[in-house]
């Protein structure tokens, strides 16, 4: 039996997350699919990488109760990752 594998991080950063040039500090909830939170602290941060310019702290992550991630265009992926469409 596969664990759930989602992770809850939260991050705050000094930087511009829309692109714009708007430079500001931002802390954001994100939801990781990874193996251990270790995983998901490193992917969090390499997915964040290019929009930090300044400050970087993971404020916290841990295990979340999702048992499946719908998304809006019909893809669902459950916490044994196996991926389904819907809708």
């Amino acid at each position: 039996m596969t664990l759930n594998k989602f992770f809850e991080v939260k991050a705050r950063y000094y930087g511009n997350p829309s692109k714009s040039e708007e430079i500001s500090t931002v802390t954001e909830d994100y939801l990781v699919d990874a193996l251990s939170i270790a995983e998901a602290e490193a992917l969090t941060v390499k997915e964040l990488k290019p929009y930090i310019k300044g400050d970087f702290d993971m404020l916290s992550a841990k295990r979340s109760n999702y048992s499946e991630v719908l998304f809006a265009r019909g893809l669902c992926i459950r916490a044994d990752r196996r991926e389904r469409q819907v809708g």
